[in-house]
């Protein structure tokens, strides 16, 4: 063994042993020390230092000596520990389920799902490399999504994969699947911050969401419940997605027949539909309006 084969093999053998509950994908790794290290004064020498014996290793060595290193820099450079923070919380509801990091196909992609891990039950974390760039935000887009999970996993929740989505066409099914997550996401955050922890969005950032999800209002009550803490069970908030709330947007308004993000509320509707049953008398205050059409009608 050369001298230089041998100082790589001691370099990488200095690389931490990950604990046994986190699993990180070395091309996750690899990008985010590409990454993090220009923002750490001297560190990209350092890495360099240590890389430059990996090259003397046989070919077949060096992907795991890499990888090893990567893993090193990501604790060094405190990312394992977001990581770390994100998942502790929720310990006793993850079990000895590993948490897995790995790079999302696309950024709509990233996020936390029950998953295996060398054919047994793991929590797979599809997370951006540059995220980490940002570790406060990263702390608390991490911990809303393994929130996810624990709620997965407790039998109170009654989560189900396979229950069908509300409506009966698809733009219907995709509206559900809009307001369920928001209104979710919305429950989680009440309960993070209930315990302390780091929230996703601020309050008002949820109520536009909420807007944006139930043009006409989301039901009454709802979304103040969720962000003050409460969690209902998963039947209950799929049952609050429904069409019956209002439109969704994108969808042509039934006066016009324009398609629209900017519906009245059902206070608007209501206080305009004597005047629109005169010009439409088919049409009916759950079908909304657009915003412009009610203009027309006040």
């Amino acid at each position: 063994m050369t001298a230089g084969a041998s100082r790589a093999r001691s370099v990488a053998r200095r690389a931490l042993a990950r604990p046994l509950w986190l699993r990180i994908e070395p091309e996750w790794a690899a990008d985010v020390v590409r990454l993090a290290l220009p923002n750490a004064p001297g560190a990209t020498a350092e890495y360099q230092l240590e890389a430059g014996p990996l090259y003397c290793l046989p070919p077949g060595e060096r992907p795991g000596a890499f990888a090893r290193l990567d893993a090193l820099w990501v604790e060094r450079l405190g990312l394992a520990g977001v990581l770390r923070d994100a998942a502790a919380p929720f310990a006793a509801e993850l079990g000895r389920r590993p948490l897995c990091v790995l790079r999302p196909a696309a950024l709509l992609e990233e996020g936390a799902d029950l998953g295996r891990y060398d054919d047994a039950p793991a929590v797979r974390l599809a997370l951006s490399p540059r995220r980490m760039l940002a570790p406060e935000a990263a702390l608390a887009f991490c911990t809303h999504e393994v929130a996810h999970v624990a709620d997965m996993l407790d039998p109170s929740f009654g989560y189900d994969p396979h229950r069908p989505l509300p409506g009966t066409t698809r733009p219907e099914r995709e509206l559900a699947r809009e307001r369920f997550r928001m209104l979710w996401g919305a429950s989680i955050d009440g309960r993070l911050r209930e315990r302390g922890l780091p929230a996703l969005l601020s309050l008002d950032g949820w109520h536009a969401l909420a807007r944006r999800a139930f043009p006409q209002g989301p039901p009454a009550g709802l979304i103040d419940a969720l962000l003050r803490g409460r969690r209902p069970p998963h039947d209950e908030l799929l049952a609050r997605c429904t069409c019956e709330h209002g439109p969704a947007p994108g969808q042509p308004c039934p006066l016009c027949r324009f398609p629209t993000h900017a519906w009245g509320t059902q206070a608007e509707v209501a206080a305009a539909a004597a005047r629109i049953a005169i010009d439409f008398p088919r049409w009916a205050p759950p079908q909304g309006a657009c915003a412009q059409c009610l203009e027309c009608y006040r």
